[in-house]
């Protein structure tokens, strides 16, 4: 996955992949803030980002923003933290990725001392897909 973001105050974080395969437009935004885009992850204490799966991305010329394909997406949460509650932004969070051009997971735990326990976060495609 790479991140296409020709702006990423407007635009936040672009990743893009065509998948393992090679034929796939795979495309999700990220940012830093809850679904209200008020709320920092990284400036405040609260416990969610926010993400959606975007159709498309062109980039503008650096500095620009792009044109986002499907603006009209919700976004959804994507949590640091298994609370709706407030955790210390000052707060030490061990984290693990696993990534490939099909998918991005991440695991982040908080400290045992918070008593607060861990997230799991699976973007993108899976290895097999079974149907019924």
């Amino acid at each position: 996955m790479e991140n296409k973001s020709s702006n990423a105050t407007s635009d936040y974080d672009v990743f893009y992949s065509t998948g393992e395969s090679g034929d796939k437009k795979l495309v999700f935004q990220m940012r830093a803030t809850d679904l209200t885009d008020k709320n920092s992850v990284i400036t405040t204490d609260y416990c969610a980002a926010s993400l959606r799966l975007i159709e498309s991305y062109t980039p503008g010329s650096t500095g620009a923003a792009g044109t986002v394909g499907r603006p009209s997406e919700p976004w959804k949460y994507f949590m640091v933290s298994p609370t709706t509650g407030l955790l210390s932004k000052d707060t030490t969070m061990n984290y693990r990725i696993n990534v490939n051009k099909n998918r991005l997971i991440i695991v982040i735990e908080s400290p045992s001392a918070t008593g607060v326990g861990c997230v799991l976060n699976y973007i993108g495609l899976p290895d097999e897909i079974y149907a019924a």
